[in-house]
Formats: C-alpha cells, structure tokens, sequence
C-alpha cells in the first residue's frame, strides 16, 4: 500500500464510501476498497510516499518497441519476421483441410 491508495482511499470515502461503488458495475475497484479502507486512518498516513506513474507518450511507446509497433519497415514494407509469422498463420489453416490431411488416416476413420 503506498500514499496513493490512501488518497484514493480517503477520495471515495470523502464522496459517499462504499455506497458509490458497485459491484456489479467495478468489481475490481469495490473489493480493492472493501480491503483498503479496513485499515485506520493511523496506520494509512503512515504508508509510503509515492509518485503516480506518468503514462508514455504514444510515440515514447513506439520507440520502446524499436520504432514501429507494427513490425513494418520505413515505406510500409513488411519485415522479413512480420511475413513468415504470417505464412506460419496460413498454414494452421490447412491443418484441417480435408484434402491437405493423410489420406490413410482419413480413410481409416
């Protein structure tokens, strides 16, 4: 637990407590809150001091991935790994093609 549970925390109970949440509706949310507001006040103000995360721009995000998150290349080319994945995916489909398939299993079914 650190110093932005308890903000938030104490922001839902501030606004109505747990009568603002629902179940039904946030059920990750309301049992977070089930757990974290059965600690005192005491022992929450002494949790850690923490930082919100600060989400990457959509262009950070892209450079992470070495540039495009697509597997393209400059010129809307695709990658050589980008192709062969796609023929890996092609040729599950004719797993089930009747006329890919061993004929001798076939006939023996």
């Amino acid at each position: 637990m650190s110093s932005l549970d308890r903000e938030a925390v104490d922001d839902i109970i501030s606004g109505g407590g747990i009568s603002i949440l629902s179940p039904l509706t946030t059920p990750n949310l309301y049992g977070w809150f089930a757990v974290v507001s059965k600690f005192s006040p005491e022992i929450r103000k002494n949790w850690p001091k923490m930082k919100a995360p600060v989400a990457p721009k959509d262009n950070e995000a892209d450079n992470k991935k070495g540039g495009r998150g697509d597997g393209a290349k400059k010129g809307g080319r695709e990658s050589k790994k980008a192709v062969a994945a796609k023929k890996e995916e092609d040729n599950f489909d004719d797993l089930f093609d009747a006329d890919a398939g061993d004929s001798a299993a076939a006939e023996s079914i």
